[in-house]
C-alpha cells in the first residue's frame, strides 16, 4: 500500500549510490503543501539534499492549514525544516506571504478577528501555531455576506438542513448566485445524508465528493447485481435484485407469485413463470440476450446495452439530480474500461472487483459533473483543502470530533512515549486496570494537539469562501436559556474567538484592516476601518414557485389548445444516430423512436429473403465485423489469430462444428492477416501513445454526445482518429465512402475537441480492412467543429420536436424501402 511505498523508498535512500544518483540528476527541489509532510517523507528527500548543505530546497506551506495529523503529518517537521533553512542561510530565506487574493474584506476581517484570539500564545509542544494577520488584496464589494444559521431544535425554528436548503433557494431566487457557486462543507461525511434529503425536497441539484461512497450508490448496486446474475444465472439474490430494480420494476406481489413455481432456482422459476405472464416473457428474452452478449461483447458496451434495453437511462433521467446519477454510471463504465485495460480479465474478475469495492471503498467520491453543470457541491473540509468557492456553508458546527486519548481496553503507540495502555497493578490481573502517570501526560498532550488541529481545520473551512460564509448548527438551550455549544465543536471556537455570549441577535466585529490595492500598475498598502454585523437566523421564509393564492387567479380563464411539447434531457446522442438522421430523418424515426430494425423491414420483403437459409449457421456480416474490430482492438498476434477467431465465432453460433463457421473463420483470418501485411498497419504499430476502442462522452447543453473510436493516436498537439471499416468497396469509391462517413468522423473529432482543448490539429482517417492500401483522410479545424456543433444542436432540436421528414433520395439504398425503392411513408 502507500505506506509501504514510503517505507521501502526510505530504505532505498539509505544507499549512498542511490543518493548520489538522485543528487546529480536533480539540481533543485520544491515541495508544496509542506505543512502536511510526515517524518518518513522528510527522511526520503533530506539525504538527497545533503541535509540542506546544497541550498537547493524551496518549500511552500502554511502551518495554519496543517490538518492531516491522522495521516501522520507532523508540524515538528515543518518547524524543524524552517529552522534548518534559517540556520543554513539567514532569516531572509523565510518569506511570509500574508496577502489574501481570495477573501472579501468582510471575510478577511472575520478571519483576523476569530483566529488572532484562537491562535494566541501558541505552544510548539502542542503543535499550536502563530497567527499572522491577513492583508486583503481584493477591492471592497457588496456581494459579501456572513450569517449564522442556528436551528434551536424547537417547533418555531427550521431544522438545520431546512435552513441550508431555504438559504440556497433564496440566494438563487434573488439572482445572487448559481448552484455551482455554492459548496457545503462538513467535518464528517455522515452529515450529508440529512442535507441530501432536504436538497432533493427543494429541487436543488447537488454533487457529493466522498459522503456515501461511489460504490455504495444504488445505481452502482443495480449494475453490480445485473453483472453478478450474468456471471452466474443461479445467483437468486442478484436476479431478485434486478427484477425489483428500475431495470424491470417487478412488484413484490409478482415476486411472491414467481417464488411459488416448482423449481429450486429463481431463473428456472422465471422460465416457467414467463409461460403464464406475457410481460415476464419479455424480461426473460432480455435476460437471455444479455447472458449471450456477456460472453462476447466488451464490458462497457455490455453495460450500455443493458441500460438501453431495459430503459434504465430513462429512469435515471427522470429523477431529481439526474445529472449525478448519469455521471456515476458513466464513471462506472470508465472504471470498467480502465480495469480491463490492465491485462487479461474476465467479467467474473470485474464482478469480484466490484464486490470488494462495494464492501470497502467508502471514500471513493461520486463522479464529477462537468464544470458546466449547475450543482451544489458537498464535501468534507479535508477534501476542500486547496479549493475555493464564492459561497460556503460550514455545516454541523455543533458536532464534536474524535477523542484520540488512550481509553480502557485500547492501545496507542507514540514515537516518543512508546506503547501506551492501561495495565494491571502489581500483577493483579483480576483487579481494575490502572493507567500509568505517563498515560495521563500523553492524553493531556494529545487533547491539546487535537484541539490545536481543530482550530486549524476551522481555519481551512472558513478560508475556502471567497464572498459569503454561512455557519450552520443545531443546538438546544440549556436550563438558563442560553445556547451553549459543546466543547470540541466549531461553534464553541466561534463563541471563544468572537466573544459571543449567546447565539441570538447579531455579532458585531469592528477593526482595522490592511489592504494591498493595485493602482497604476503598482500595489499600495492602505489601512481602513471596517465594521461587520453578523445576524443569527433560525427561520427563513422563501417564496415557493408553485404556490398560487386563489384570490390572485384571473376571473377569465384562458384555455390554450396548442400542443405541449416535451423532451428528455440528458439523453445520449451517438455518432450512429446522427449518421442515420443525416441519411433520412424518417429512417431515424423508424429505428430509434418506433424500434423497427433492418430485420423488421426485411421480413416484409419476402421475395428478398431466402428461407432455405433460415437455419444457416453462417456468421452474419455484422458479427464478422464485430470480430474483426475486436481482433484489431486486442492487437491479436498472428500466431494465435486463428484460435482467437474460432473462440469468438463459436460463442456467436450454436453449432461450432458447422462448415459455414469454418468458412467464416477462414475468411476473417485471410482478411485480418492480409491487413497485418499492409503499410498502414505497420505505421500504426510505430505509434507509442494511442488508445484502442477509445470510449468517450461529453456534454453539450443538456444532452450527452458519445462515441467509441477504433483508434486514437496522440502526437504532441496533434490527434489522429482512425476508424476501421469492414465494408465492401465493390459498389462505391473511396471518395464516396469518405463523404458518407464524414459526419461520423467529424462527430468523433468534436468529441475529442471537448476532451482535449489544447489540440492544434485533428486528422480523421478511414481504414478499409478489405483494401488497406489507400487511406482516405481529412483534417478538421475549430471553425468546422463549431459549425458542426451548431448543426448537431439543430438535429437534436428536430428530434426532440418530432420533425422526421423523409429523404426520398436515400430510398434506393434504404432497407425500409420496398422493391420499387419507394419510401414506406407512402404506404
Amino acid at each position: 500500500d502507500f505506506e509501504d511505498l514510503l517505507l521501502v523508498t526510505q530504505k532505498l535512500l539509505e544507499r549512498k549510490d542511490v543518493i548520489k544518483y538522485l543528487a546529480e540528476q536533480y539540481q533543485y527541489f520544491m515541495i508544496d503543501e509542506y505543512q502536511d509532510t510526515n517524518e518518513t517523507q522528510y527522511n526520503i528527500f533530506i539525504p538527497i539534499l545533503d541535509y540542506l548543505k546544497r541550498g537547493n530546497l524551496f518549500i511552500v506551506g502554511d502551518e495554519k492549514q496543517s490538518i492531516y495529523m491522522f495521516r501522520g503529518a507532523d508540524l515538528e517537521v515543518f518547524n524543524k525544516t524552517k529552522n534548518d533553512i534559517k540556520d543554513a542561510s539567514d532569516k531572509k530565506s523565510l518569506l511570509n506571504l500574508p496577502h489574501s487574493f481570495r477573501l472579501s474584506p468582510e471575510l478577511t476581517l472575520l478571519t483576523n478577528a476569530l483566529f488572532s484570539r484562537l491562535f494566541n500564545n501558541p505552544s510548539t509542544l502542542f503543535n499550536e501555531v502563530e497567527y499572522n494577520e491577513l492583508i486583503c488584496a481584493r477591492e471592497e464589494s457588496d456581494v459579501s455576506e456572513i450569517e449564522f444559521l442556528i436551528s434551536e431544535m424547537d417547533e418555531e425554528s427550521d431544522n438545520e438542513s431546512e435552513l441550508i436548503a431555504k438559504k440556497i433557494v433564496q440566494l438563487t431566487q434573488q439572482g445572487v448566485s448559481d448552484f455551482k457557486d455554492i459548496a457545503i462543507l462538513s467535518r464528517k461525511r455522515r452529515s450529508f445524508s440529512a442535507i441530501e434529503k432536504e436538497l432533493v425536497n427543494y429541487n436543488i441539484p447537488y454533487l457529493v465528493f466522498g459522503g456515501k461512497g461511489f460504490f455504495q450508490r444504488q445505481e452502482i448496486y443495480d449494475v453490480f447485481n445485473y453483472l453478478s446474475f450474468l456471471v452466474n444465472p443461479n445467483n437468486d439474490a442478484a436476479l431478485i435484485g434486478i427484477l425489483r430494480s428500475p431495470f424491470f420494476s417487478v412488484s413484490d406481489t409478482d415476486i411472491f407469485e414467481l417464488s411459488l413455481e416448482a423449481k429450486e432456482k429463481y431463473f428456472e422459476k422465471l422460465i416457467l413463470f414467463a409461460e403464464k405472464k406475457p410481460n415476464f416473457k419479455k424480461i426473460l428474452k432480455r435476460l437471455e440476450k444479455h447472458i449471450q452478449l456477456s460472453k462476447t461483447i466488451q464490458i462497457s458496451l455490455l453495460i450500455r446495452e443493458i441500460l438501453m434495453d431495459t430503459g434504465y437511462w430513462v429512469v435515471l433521467s427522470s429523477k431529481n439530480n439526474s445529472g449525478q446519477y448519469i455521471s456515476n454510471i458513466e464513471k462506472l463504465i470508465t472504471t470498467a474500461n480502465n480495469y480491463f485495460s490492465k491485462g487479461l480479465k474476465t467479467l467474473f474478475d470485474f464482478v469480484n472487483y466490484l464486490e470488494d469495492a462495494i464492501n470497502s471503498s467508502e471514500d471513493e467520491s461520486q463522479a464529477a459533473l462537468l464544470s458546466t453543470d449547475n450543482a451544489v457541491k458537498l464535501m468534507t473540509i479535508h477534501a476542500a483543502k486547496g479549493l475555493e468557492f464564492p459561497i460556503v456553508f460550514l455545516i454541523d458546527t455543533n458536532s464534536k470530533g474524535m477523542d484520540d486519548r488512550v481509553k480502557s481496553r485500547s492501545i496507542s503507540i507514540d514515537k516518543k512515549f512508546g506503547i501506551l495502555t492501561k495495565t494491571s497493578n502489581a500483577g493483579n490481573y483480576f483487579s481494575e486496570y490502572q493507567s500509568a502517570p505517563i498515560v495521563s501526560l500523553y492524553n493531556y498532550i494529545i487533547q491539546k494537539r487535537s484541539n490545536a488541529e481543530l482550530k486549524r481545520l476551522l481555519y481551512v473551512g472558513v478560508t475556502r469562501a471567497q464572498n459569503s460564509l454561512y455557519i450552520t448548527a443545531s443546538i438546544k438551550r440549556n436550563k438558563e436559556g442560553i445556547l451553549k455549544p459543546p466543547n470540541g465543536s466549531f461553534l464553541a471556537l466561534f463563541k471563544e474567538g468572537l466573544l459571543i455570549d449567546d447565539f441570538s441577535g447579531t455579532v458585531a466585529i469592528n477593526g482595522q484592516l490592511n489592504f494591498m490595492l493595485e493602482k497604476d500598475q503598482q500595489f499600495n498598502n492602505v489601512e481602513k476601518s471596517l465594521s461587520l454585523s453578523i445576524p443569527i437566523i433560525n427561520h427563513i421564509k422563501i417564496e415557493k414557485k408553485n404556490e398560487v393564492d386563489e384570490k390572485e387567479l384571473p376571473s377569465d380563464i384562458v384555455v390554450s389548445t396548442e400542443s405541449i411539447t416535451d423532451f428528455t434531457k440528458n439523453e445520449i446522442i451517438s455518432a450512429t444516430k446522427i449518421a442515420v438522421f443525416n441519411q433520412c430523418p424518417f429512417k431515424y424515426y423508424l429505428i430509434y423512436e418506433l424500434g423497427y430494425s433492418a430485420l423488421n423491414s426485411l421480413a416484409n420483403k419476402s421475395s428478398e429473403i431466402d428461407y432455405s437459409k433460415e437455419d444457416s449457421d453462417e456468421l452474419s456480416a455484422n458479427i464478422k465485423g464485430s470480430i474483426v474490430h475486436k481482433l484489431l482492438e486486442e492487437e491479436t498476434q498472428l500466431e494465435v489469430l486463428r484460435e482467437r477467431i474460432i473462440s469468438m465465432s463459436t460463442s456467436f453460433n450454436q453449432n461450432p462444428n458447422s462448415n459455414n463457421v469454418d468458412e467464416s473463420v477462414d475468411s476473417i483470418f485471410t482478411l485480418v492477416s492480409k491487413f497485418y501485411q499492409s503499410k498502414i498497419f505497420k505505421e500504426l504499430k510505430q505509434f507509442s501513445k494511442y488508445k484502442n476502442e477509445y470510449e468517450i462522452y461529453a456534454k453539450i447543453n443538456d444532452y450527452f454526445i458519445y462515441g467509441i473510436i477504433d483508434k486514437v493516436v496522440f502526437k504532441g498537439n496533434e490527434i489522429q482518429i482512425f476508424d476501421y471499416k469492414t465494408d465492401s468497396l465493390s459498389k462505391s469509391s473511396l471518395a464516396e465512402k469518405l463523404e458518407n462517413y464524414r459526419p461520423q468522423l467529424t462527430f468523433y473529432a468534436l468529441l475529442i475537441s471537448k476532451l482535449f482543448d489544447k489540440i492544434d490539429r485533428i486528422k480523421c482517417s478511414l481504414i478499409f480492412v478489405e483494401n488497406p492500401y489507400e487511406v482516405p483522410s481529412f483534417e478538421v479545424n475549430l471553425n468546422q467543429l463549431s459549425s458542426f456543433e451548431k448543426e448537431l444542436n439543430r438535429i437534436v432540436s428536430l428530434i426532440r420536436n418530432g420533425k422526421f421528414k423523409a429523404n426520398t433520395s436515400h430510398c434506393k439504398s434504404c432497407y425500409f424501402s420496398n422493391s420499387e425503392n419507394e419510401c414506406v411513408v407512402k404506404h
